[in-house]
């Protein structure tokens, strides 16, 4: 929703960032990789699936050097780490690593946390709306489980 803002280095960071988030369960799915290619598109970049073999979190995230970028990037990646709509404890530990590397407020987490499950929630009842109670090429999935 807010990628397309991102300068074109930061919009590459982002992609990085998202991949190895996606990643990190060793269970990169189907609904996530739509999101991330919808996210590709909104922010006029390729999908391309990167080598990641020598990702640095911190060299990544130093890259956003404003508040307003920092958070683009902790709320769209929130809400693409939710779109499978559980998080896992290795994702929320991630999530709390670029949550300290930026070094929010302390309810910048609960607010962005809300904020991806709502904007989750609305995507999927979106979903069914347009495709007629279904969901299109995405697998049924349940409301979102607690983190």
């Amino acid at each position: 929703m807010f990628l397309h803002t991102l300068s074109e280095r930061e919009k590459q960071a982002y992609l990085r960032i998202a991949q190895y988030a996606l990643n990190i369960d060793y269970d990169f799915s189907v609904c996530e990789e739509n999101m991330l290619r919808n996210q590709c598109k909104e922010m006029e970049i390729s999908y391309d699936e990167l080598d990641l073999s020598d990702f640095d979190l911190e060299k990544e995230l130093a890259i956003f050097d404003t508040e307003q970028t920092r958070r683009i990037v902790f709320m769209e990646i929130t809400s693409l780490m939710f779109m499978d709509k559980h998080l896992a404890s290795h994702e929320k530990r991630l999530l709390d690593r670029i949550d300290r590397y930026f070094d929010f407020d302390d309810d910048v987490m609960n607010q962005v946390t809300q904020y991806a499950r709502q904007f989750i929630d609305a995507y999927y009842r979106g979903r069914k709306l347009v495709y007629n109670n279904g969901n299109g090429d995405l697998e049924e999935q349940g409301d979102l489980e607690e983190v």
